[in-house]
């Protein structure tokens, strides 16, 4: 109810762009398609710097 959602269109790398803008985040929400083909966790290079580089929580949304 009292979240604040800030929408925006950088240039740049996306990975590079999203670590950048959320070093005053409390939690990121990111995407991740389901890929049905493959076996185990597969991370793209967003997801994954999300993971390893942003200091709040990261969500992992599954595109559904």
């Amino acid at each position: 109810p009292d979240i604040e959602v800030i929408e925006a269109s950088r240039c740049g790398s996306a990975a590079q762009v999203l670590v950048d803008q959320c070093h005053d985040a409390c939690l990121v929400a990111v995407g991740r398609r389901i890929r049905t083909r493959s076996f185990g966790f597969h991370l793209g290079h967003v997801l994954h710097s999300a993971l390893h580089h942003i200091g709040a929580p990261v969500a992992v949304v599954p595109h559904g």
